[in-house]
């Protein structure tokens, strides 16, 4: 299977010198599509003279620039279709410290992550010190996963360690049926004792005025030999950003990248099966037919019948395939909730759906197309948006948002 690399935005770099000057004009076009809340980022040459820049648009206003790895990032307020702005990239005296930036704390097995000082956004979770387990075995104790994840009402959207799905854990990966090394170890729910999914390290985190997030990495490890094999290294890359508050419509945004890379001398197989991959658990709220929604990018609810698989048939969506999903609860008349953005470079897009009538438990399940071999060396790479909502914000606004993630705006730096 080949890696898969995704590159956010075309650069076009048309007059760079071997000394980049104090001053650099940024030009964004919009393209086809209007940008609101749009997370811009570019790639800066490695002659940058100073630590820190920022923006100055037309009016003289001032945007936070934040530079990782030669990438820069800044949230681009509105643009819209057809139209383009240009900002000059300005040296700053020191790094740009904004107070409505993105910030993280260390936790008890845990690192969680705020915008605007002490907002909550997600918790990433490295153990289950501090859990309540409730009567539940220790060996569904794990790291590896996001949980509690918030909307802008703080609301927590995921849930976790749910005692009749105690390995569902808020946003979390994870493949059932696999064969490796003529064995079949599975890493879904550690009651089989067949398979683990270990969170390894936590390798870096960050903040800063535009985003702020962490890189982690898990080991998925085979139990069923005479010795355990790590089989898959897997590197989580998760950026929270910093977006602009809206008052009608507020929302939270983070992206996960997930590689799944075979570190052994033998495939890996993932067999083909409804469900699997990067799934999400809502709230204990959600549970009951009354008490969640679902719509997808193709109109898909939870009624009706399956379109792909006569499998659950009584919910439209479960196996078709989707570019985005919003699942909600339904409190107090409202529909707090959160947006899936998938991106056209993951396997099998538009991704196959799994989705539970009576349970809140999603997944994009690109094994249900078929089997997913990983050859020792090689990687699988899925890379999701996802955006945290108050209430329903109405299908027209979902899908601008998957279109600026799917096809970002085009910067030119001069």
């Amino acid at each position: 299977m080949k890696k898969l690399y995704f590159f956010p935005l075309i650069i076009l770099f048309i007059s760079c010198t071997s000394e980049m000057k104090n001053e650099v004009n940024i030009h964004v076009d919009a393209g086809d599509y209007d940008r609101f809340n749009s997370v811009i980022s570019f790639t800066v040459p490695d002659t940058l003279q100073h630590e820190a820049y920022h923006l100055i648009d037309s009016g003289g206003n001032r945007i936070p620039l934040q530079i990782e790895d030669q990438k820069a990032y800044f949230v681009l307020s509105v643009l819209n279709a057809g139209e383009s702005i240009t900002f000059r990239m300005v040296p700053s005296e020191e790094q740009e410290n904004n107070p409505g930036g993105v910030s993280y704390q260390h936790l008890e097995d845990a690192v969680g992550f705020f915008v605007n000082g002490d907002k909550p956004v997600l918790h990433y979770r490295s153990g289950a010190g501090g859990v309540d387990m409730g009567e539940l075995d220790d060996h569904f104790k794990r790291g590896g996963y996001l949980h509690p994840v918030y909307n802008p009402n703080g609301e927590e959207i995921t849930a976790h360690y749910h005692p009749d799905r105690p390995h569902q854990n808020g946003i979390w990966s994870g493949w059932s049926r696999t064969q490796f090394d003529g064995r079949s170890p599975s890493f879904w729910t550690p009651a089989s004792g067949a398979g683990l999914i270990e969170a390894h390290s936590l390798d870096k985190t960050w903040s800063g005025p535009v985003h702020g997030g962490l890189r982690a990495t898990h080991h998925f490890i085979d139990k069923t030999g005479d010795r355990d094999v790590t089989i898959l290294s897997e590197n989580w890359t998760v950026r929270v950003h910093n977006i602009l508050e809206r008052e009608e419509q507020p929302i939270y945004l983070f992206d996960l990248d997930s590689e799944q890379e075979n570190i052994t001398e033998h495939p890996f197989t993932i067999h083909e099966h409804v469900y699997g991959g990067i799934s999400f658990r809502g709230n204990d709220s959600w549970l009951g037919e009354e008490n969640s929604r679902l719509l997808t990018s193709e109109g898909k609810t939870r009624v009706d019948g399956a379109p792909i698989r006569d499998v659950w048939s009584h919910i439209e969506a479960h196996q078709s395939r989707a570019k985005w999903a919003y699942l909600s609860g339904v409190v107090d008349g409202e529909h707090p909730g959160i947006v899936i953005l998938v991106h056209p470079e993951n396997l099998e897009f538009p991704e196959p759906i799994f989705m539970n009538l009576r349970e809140p438990f999603f997944a994009f399940s690109p094994a249900a197309m078929g089997d997913i071999t990983i050859e020792p060396g090689e990687s699988l790479r899925f890379q999701y948006r996802y955006v945290l909502l108050n209430s329903d914000p109405g299908a027209e606004f979902i899908e601008n948002l998957w279109l600026d993630y799917a096809y970002p705006a085009k910067v030119t730096l001069n």
